[in-house]
């Protein structure tokens, strides 16, 4: 009878800590789980306040045209419904002769000289090469001042917000020096199209490299 109820005994208390056993695994191997699952708070939310730019690598300049300077060996394109003009230009006699090429969009007819607003559609483009930098006066001037590089040549990019004469009118100018020589460009636009005329600079500026 004694070894009867130790029997019965010993079964339930086996029982009892297998139970225990694959309760206790259970526990480890949630506990586990958990911590090698990252944690992500506020996931969703954080991405939709993100916006990642598109990087645009085509280019629209299939059908430009070229100019080509063969006194200071350099070349760009420009929109083939731009004109196209270039001059001798002459300071005095401490800033030596140098070299102006302008264009501007067929937009620009209802210019005038003399001040005024300046046409919203009208975009302007300006290369000078001289013998001194261009400095803009930053007194009462909204004037930005950034680094940039045009043909592999660290250059000085400035914005001119001040419109001068110039109801609306912006000017964008990149400057770098070669050969003793100061490579002036700058563009003139509506500021209420900013983002159009300074993408059209850009390109432009792309494509400046000089061949000698």
């Amino acid at each position: 009878m004694k070894n009867n109820s130790k029997k019965g005994f010993i079964v339930p208390m086996l029982l009892a800590i297998i139970a225990l056993l694959v309760l206790g695994s259970g526990v480890y191997i949630y506990q586990n789980k958990k911590a090698k699952t990252p944690i992500v708070v506020g996931n969703e939310e954080q991405q939709s306040n993100i916006q990642i730019s598109p990087v645009n690598t085509q280019t629209n300049n299939a059908n430009w045209k070229t100019y080509t300077n063969t006194q200071y060996g350099f070349e760009f394109k420009y929109p083939s419904d731009y004109s196209l003009k270039e001059s001798s230009i002459y300071f005095s006699e401490e800033i030596p002769e140098g070299k102006r090429v302008f264009m501007e969009s067929p937009t620009c007819k209802t210019l005038v000289t003399g001040g005024g607003p300046w046409p919203k559609d009208c975009v302007s483009f300006n290369l000078l090469i001289q013998k001194n930098k261009i400095s803009i006066a930053t007194d009462g001037v909204i004037v930005i001042k950034t680094a940039t590089q045009v043909a592999g040549y660290f250059a000085e990019r400035v914005e001119d917000n001040s419109g001068g004469m110039w109801d609306g009118l912006s000017q964008i100018y990149v400057q770098f020096e070669k050969g003793g020589d100061w490579y002036i460009s700058y563009l003139s636009y509506n500021s209420e199209n900013k983002t159009a005329a300074e993408n059209l600079f850009n390109q432009i500026l792309s494509t400046f490299k000089f061949t000698k």
